[in-house]
């Protein structure tokens, strides 16, 4: 199993530096950097996680892991309900006259600093709308040495990248910069495309029905 201890060993043996070893005290500022790359970049399938929320009014508050919605579902009918943008759905005749859950928008709540979903058509105390959400989560951040997850554990490179390029920023080595960008670059886009054949596989595709793009 591939470790933090494992990860500061190697960015100093690639950096090759006799000056500095980022793994030191300014490492925890360079991993948040490279962490802050990867929850932006980087959408995997073990990432997908579901929570269910209880609607009395308009909004209710996503995980704190949250990074993006992947589908929401009414969980006692298993509908899918319909995306709109903020502006819209205040602007739609659902906003004020649709049923509860006819569709939603996401918000910035910065009381709690959390995103929000928000649905046209009010909920209640008296009739809550539960919605199944599932939606990608952050990876859990690595702090100490002997921390791992999976994709420190599964897909070493993309860590080892992300920290080199954030290193090399730190100390200002701009033409290493560039080069373990370009490497993060095209290992991101490796995994994500890996990714995306764990879902849809290498045989031919046929849709049926309202064909949806397969995501």
């Amino acid at each position: 199993m591939t470790t933090l201890a494992k990860l500061k060993t190697s960015v100093d043996s690639w950096l090759a530096r006799d000056d500095v070893a980022v793994t030191n005290s300014d490492f925890p500022e360079i991993l948040l950097l490279a962490e802050s790359d990867i929850a932006r970049d980087v959408h995997c399938i073990v990432q997908e996680t579901s929570t269910t929320l209880v609607f009395t009014g308009r909004s209710q508050d996503l995980p704190t892991d949250f990074l993006s919605v992947r589908t929401p579902f009414i969980d006692n009918t298993v509908r899918r309900f319909e995306y709109m943008t903020p502006e819209t759905i205040r602007e739609s005749k659902a906003w004020q006259n649709g049923r509860a859950g006819a569709f939603y928008t996401l918000e910035g709540n910065v009381t709690v600093d959390r995103v929000s979903m928000t649905i046209a058509g009010a909920a209640s105390a008296s009739t809550p709308l539960s919605v199944d959400v599932n939606y990608y989560a952050r990876f859990a951040a690595l702090t100490a040495d002997p921390d791992t997850n999976w994709l420190l554990t599964n897909h070493f490179d993309v860590y080892l990248y992300a920290v080199l390029r954030a290193a090399c920023e730190y100390l200002q080595e701009f033409a290493l910069e560039d080069r373990y960008g370009s490497k993060y670059e095209r290992v991101v886009d490796r995994q994500n495309r890996h990714e995306q054949r764990k879902r849809t596989g290498m045989i031919a595709k046929q849709a049926y029905g309202s064909p949806r793009t397969v995501v």
